[in-house]
C-alpha cells in the first residue's frame, strides 16, 4: 500500500486485504477471510525541523488496533542497549520478543539492528519502507496499535499482508523482501572469533589447536584493524605475509573457511583514498576520512575488481564480514591503536 499526502485513498481489496476510507480521511483495513478489522491509519505530513532540507516533511503513520490485545513482535534486536553496546559500560537487557509498550529508534548503529517490519497476532504484518531516520511507538498490552514517525521524507510507503496463521504472514514478507539462499555449510558450524587475530601467525596456531582438540569450526574471522589505515582493502603484509597461505592453512587444519572484515571507512592516509575520490566514490566526511559508496555501481565494480577480488578472492578468501558502527564507537579506536602482529 502507497500513500501520498493527497493520494486518493479509493476501496481497495487486494488479496487478503479490504482498504476503505473515510471522509477525514482515515483508512480502515480489514481481512477479507474474516471481516475482521485489523486496524485504522491516519497519515500526518508535518513540518520538520530546520535541520533538515527544504522540500521534506516529517510524516506521522498511526495505526489504532482493531483486536486491543494483539500481540506485537518483530522490528530486530535494537533497544537491549545503549549508543556504544557493551564498551559503554551499561548494564546488558535482554530484549523480550513481545514488543507492546516499547518504543524504537528506526536507526542502525552498534548492536542496535532495526528491521522496520513487525508482526500482530491479529494476523498482520507491517512493514515501514522508509529509509532515514525515525521511530515507532508499539501500543501497550491492552491497547495495542503503532505509531510510525520518520523525521523527512517526500511520501510514504507502507507495505501490509494478511494471513490467517503466523507462517502465512512470514512467507507473504519473505515474497516481498527477498528469500535468503541457503548458508554453505562451514557457515553453519561454529565461527570462532575474538578481539582480534593480529596476525597470520596466530589465527593458524587457533586452528591448529582446534585439530588437536577434534572441535568442529565452520569459520575463522579476522576482525577489523588488519589494515593499515581502513580503506587500504588490503591486509598490512608484516602481519599477513600470504592471505592465500593463511587460507590454505586453515582449510588444511580443520577444513574451515577464513574470513576477513572491512569496514566502509576510507581514511585519508589509506592507500585507496586517492583513486576512490577522484572517481567520486567516497562520501560523509564525519568518519574522519570517508566511507565507501556501494550504492554506485561503477564504485562496486572498482572495488572489487581493481581490491577485493584480486587480493582475497583470487587467494582463497570467498567469504567476509561487511561491518559498520556509529562513529562514536569506531572514532573510540585511534587509528595506530593496536596495529601490530601481537597483543
Amino acid at each position: 500500500m502507497q500513500l501520498a499526502e493527497h493520494a486518493d485513498a479509493a476501496p481497495v481489496t487486494n488479496g487478503n486485504i479490504k482498504v476503505a476510507s473515510s471522509a477525514d480521511g482515515a483508512l480502515t483495513v480489514t481481512a477479507v477471510d474474516t471481516g475482521k478489522t485489523l486496524f485504522t491509519t491516519k497519515t500526518t505530513f508535518s513540518a520538520t525541523s530546520h535541520l533538515v532540507p527544504a522540500g521534506f516533511k516529517a510524516i506521522d503513520f498511526s495505526m489504532t488496533a482493531g483486536d486491543k490485545d494483539e500481540r506485537i513482535y518483530g522490528l530486530g534486536q535494537g533497544n537491549w542497549t545503549g549508543l556504544a553496546g557493551c564498551a559503554s559500560g551499561v548494564p546488558q537487557v535482554v530484549v523480550p520478543l513481545e514488543r507492546n509498550g516499547q518504543t524504537v529508534e528506526l536507526l542502525q548503529r552498534k548492536f542496535h539492528v532495526t528491521i522496520p517490519f513487525a508482526y500482530s497476532t491479529a494476523g498482520y504484518g507491517v512493514v515501514f519502507n522508509m529509509p532515514g531516520y525515525g521511530h515507532v511507538v508499539v501500543g501497550a498490552k491492552g491497547e495495542g496499535g503503532m505509531d510510525w514517525k520518520a523525521d523527512a521524507a517526500l511520501a510514504l510507503d507502507v507495505w501490509i499482508t494478511a494471513g490467517s496463521t503466523p507462517g502465512a504472514v512470514y512467507e507473504q514478507y519473505a515474497d516481498a523482501t527477498g528469500h535468503a539462499p541457503p548458508l554453505r555449510e562451514n557457515a553453519m558450524i561454529f565461527w570462532q572469533s575474538r578481539n582480534r587475530y593480529m596476525s597470520s601467525e596466530i589465527a593458524l596456531g587457533v586452528a591448529q589447536h582446534y585439530e588437536q582438540l577434534k572441535l568442529p569450526v565452520g569459520v575463522i574471522v579476522i576482525d577489523y584493524k588488519n589494515q593499515h589505515h581502513d580503506g587500504d582493502w588490503a591486509p598490512g603484509p608484516e602481519c599477513f605475509p600470504s592471505v592465500k597461505a593463511l587460507a590454505t592453512g586453515v582449510t588444511k587444519a580443520i577444513n574451515a573457511t577464513t574470513v576477513f572484515s572491512f569496514w566502509p571507512e576510507v581514511k585519508t592516509a589509506a592507500n585507496e583514498y586517492a583513486p576512490l575520490k577522484a572517481a567520486g566514490c567516497l562520501i560523509n566526511s564525519d568518519l574522519g576520512g570517508f566511507a565507501f559508496d556501494s550504492t554506485i555501481e561503477k564504485c562496486r565494480d572498482m572495488v572489487w575488481t581493481q581490491y577485493l577480488k584480486p587480493r582475497y578472492y583470487d587467494q582463497g578468501v570467498t567469504a567476509y564480514w561487511l561491518v559498520s558502527a556509529a562513529a562514536p564507537f569506531a572514532s573510540s579506536f585511534d587509528e595506530a591503536q593496536s596495529r601490530g602482529c601481537t597483543g
